[in-house]
């Protein structure tokens, strides 16, 4: 559990009620946009199980229009054994309006399931500034190389063992493979049967220097590989959604 808030820009992400448990991360990128994977917002599952046996396609237009973003700040931990139970935790809350890559596709079968993706990235544009948590972001200026390490954060729960409000956790993974030609995703190793090793739509980092680099974003409903869009091969999009942005106070959140 991060409770030295060294990932702080990671939030929760929150389809409807921002007091349950998160449906998704994402990562602060400045006072007011959060970035995430389009596929923790998009292609919702609305029909019943079964209902359709073939592929469907979804766009952008099967995007949510606003969700909730969270921002958790750790305060003392009461008892280093049960830090879930015992940290103190300050929360603030704003809502956000929803912009997926133009470019954005899902492909569904028939449960729902993700089996293809282009472009799982969507932009939150928060309606005020969050209070806290905004640290600074790097853009990192290298891709990630099979056999490095990445530190993944966020909130994740399991649908069999539930998971506690506000507990951000961070691991490291080992990449296993990188496709250029698959809108750049990274590859990642599962580690045994821990429950939180997607940590859904939030950041993966790359620590170099002492310092975070922001390489990718995690996708989510990922059955069959654990992975992460990486965000050079849509960098571009990101700096052109980021001017959108009114009252960054100091620039692009991105330094090179």
């Amino acid at each position: 559990m991060d409770v030295k808030n060294s990932y702080v820009s990671a939030v929760m992400l929150s389809l409807k009620d921002p007091r349950e448990l998160p449906d998704c991360s994402g990562v602060l990128l400045g006072p007011r946009v959060v970035l995430t994977a389009a596929s923790c917002v998009c292609a919702l599952r609305d029909e019943a199980p079964g209902h359709n046996r073939d592929e469907t396609r979804k766009d952008a237009s099967s995007c949510a229009k606003h969700v909730f973003v969270t921002s958790v700040l750790y305060g003392e931990v009461g008892d280093p054994k049960l830090k879930e139970l015992t940290t103190q935790m300050q929360f603030h809350t704003v809502g956000g309006s929803v912009r997926p890559h133009p470019e954005l596709e899902l492909f569904l079968d028939g449960r729902g399931g993700i089996v293809r993706r282009r472009a799982d990235l969507a932009v939150i544009l928060l309606d005020e500034p969050m209070k806290q948590g905004e640290t600074e972001v790097l853009l990192s200026q290298k891709e990630a190389q099979v056999g490095e390490f990445l530190v993944m954060a966020g909130y994740g729960h399991d649908q069999a063992v539930g998971g506690f409000y506000g507990a951000r956790y961070f691991r490291k993974n080992r990449i296993t493979g990188v496709r250029p030609s698959e809108g750049g995703r990274i590859l990642y190793e599962q580690q045994g049967t821990y429950a939180y090793n997607g940590f859904e739509g939030g950041p993966c980092f790359r620590e170099e220097g002492g310092r975070l680099e922001f390489v990718g974003v995690a996708e989510a409903r990922a059955d069959q590989e654990l992975a992460c869009t990486s965000i050079l091969a849509y960098r571009n999009w990101l700096h052109e959604e980021l001017k959108r942005v009114p009252d960054l106070r100091g620039g692009q959140p991105f330094k090179p």
